[in-house]
């Protein structure tokens, strides 16, 4: 039965190669289209997503994002009025400096219950501002690109 299969499967895929269509999956390309996101109406569950340069717009205002941040991806969603985000972007600025700007950012919003762990190669950084929201952060080296940090935020209102 199994090598039944193998042979359906690998005739499939002659015939596709030889009728000159393209494989069903694609990669995709190492550069994607900046779309700006729509709000999202109060409630909806459906999230906006962005690749490209589009900034987020549930983060707290106060939160410090490097200059030069390249965003990779931005989904956010509100569902029963209560705002959600996660964030990835790209930077050069050292994880160590990142770290110190976070943790100035946690005193001043007075962050309850925060484990921090910041070092030269990485940030792992959460906590929660009582009855108002809680936040993740976590960074290192970019795998793509290396020269690169990437930072990952996750935010959600309570």
């Amino acid at each position: 039965m199994k090598s039944s299969i193998a042979l359906l499967l690998l005739a499939a895929s002659v015939l596709t190669s030889a009728c000159g269509t393209e494989p069903a999956v694609k990669k995709q390309a190492d550069t994607v289209p900046v779309s700006t996101p729509s709000a999202p109406a109060e409630n909806s569950t459906t999230p906006t997503t962005t690749n490209g340069a589009a900034a987020p717009k549930y983060l707290p205002p106060s939160l410090p994002i490097p200059e030069d941040a390249q965003f990779t991806h931005v989904q956010e969603t509100m569902e029963n009025n209560k705002k959600s985000s996660t964030v990835i972007f790209l930077t050069g600025e050292e994880l160590e400096k990142l770290g110190e700007d976070y943790k100035q950012f946690f005193q001043a919003e007075q962050v309850k219950d925060s484990n921090e762990l910041i070092d030269k190669s990485s940030i792992v950084m959460n906590g929660e501002v009582a009855g108002k929201y809680s936040l993740s952060i976590t960074g290192g080296a970019s795998g793509s690109k290396p020269e690169l940090r990437e930072i990952t935020i996750h935010f959600d209102e309570l």
